[in-house]
């Protein structure tokens, strides 16, 4: 054993791409994640435990999908990684028989404070081979959502829930532009703050029960297609004196994003929903 040097691997059943998506989170050591965001050469940022502490962390160098170096005082929370007090990790990504062959080395060892050297080099050679079991197993399992669905009870009749879901406030925000109408075949471009122009293909219309329509919200004011669109489908059901909205969205798998968008396109779409459908049931309710 090489007491500066800690060598392991393994083979993950995914391509490159969805493994760097999983690596670049620094799950092992942030709580919270990175939320998504490229690592890039040359950036620090503190990577956050409730368990271990706070570690600022050094990109050395990152290649997506292929090589990922940093530098951390893992013996020290809260350090800033300097000459004395820090081990280098890098990550190879390699294909190799249809995944992903992820080998992890961490040197450095040899150059810390001879009263943690021994633990430190014994606590990460553990840590590594647990962490790339748990990485292998999330990587793996996560597939992405093709589609989420959301329902909610509205306290008015159905006729009012379609009126206001066929509103133009609903669609544009505003009352009553000249030429809107909601009927198959339409095309209705909306402003989104902060995304620009989104247009909407409506697809189906069958008052007072369904509608559907094919937007590219993840590619603004682009004209949705089978590529980059997903498919919003809207049914609505009397229920007691009262209306039942199902909405549905589905086709994220296909969507062209790169792999850590891919993996959470379905969520970040629910969550704006649920923001939506809250505000009609308030509106339809007042």
């Amino acid at each position: 054993m090489n007491p500066d040097r800690i060598e392991r691997d393994v083979l993950i059943a995914a391509p490159p791409e969805r493994v760097w998506a999983h690596l670049t989170d620094f799950f092992w050591v942030a709580d919270e994640g990175r939320g998504g965001a490229e690592p890039r050469t040359g950036e620090t940022f503190v990577a956050t435990s409730k368990e271990y502490g706070d570690f600022p962390i050094r990109i050395e160098q990152a290649a997506p999908h292929r090589f990922l170096a940093y530098r951390w005082a893992s013996a020290f929370p809260g350090a800033e990684p300097a000459e004395g007090n820090s081990t280098l990790v890098e990550f190879t990504l390699t294909e190799e028989q249809g995944g992903t062959r992820l080998a992890v080395v961490e040197t450095g060892f040899a150059s810390l404070p001879e009263a943690t050297r021994r633990q430190a080099f014994e606590d990460n050679d553990g840590g590594w081979a647990a962490q790339l079991g748990v990485l292998r197993e999330r990587v793996q399992g996560a597939v992405p959502l093709d589609r989420f669905e959301r329902e909610i009870v509205i306290a008015a009749p159905v006729e009012r829930v379609w009126a206001a879901l066929t509103a133009p406030e609903f669609w544009l925000g505003e009352a009553d532009p000249k030429g809107f109408a909601i009927t198959e075949g339409a095309r209705i471009v909306g402003e989104h703050a902060g995304l620009g122009t989104l247009p909407h293909h409506i697809l189906r219309v069958d008052p007072p029960r369904h509608l559907s329509y094919r937007w590219a919200n993840r590619f603004p004011s682009t004209e949705p297609d089978q590529n980059n669109s997903t498919l919003v489908e809207f049914t609505l059901v009397p229920e007691g004196n009262g209306t039942r909205l199902r909405m549905v969205e589905s086709g994220f798998a296909t969507l062209a994003l790169p792999e850590n968008e891919l993996l959470t396109a379905a969520e970040a779409n629910g969550g704006g929903w649920d923001t939506v459908l809250g505000e009609l049931k308030d509106s339809v309710e007042e």
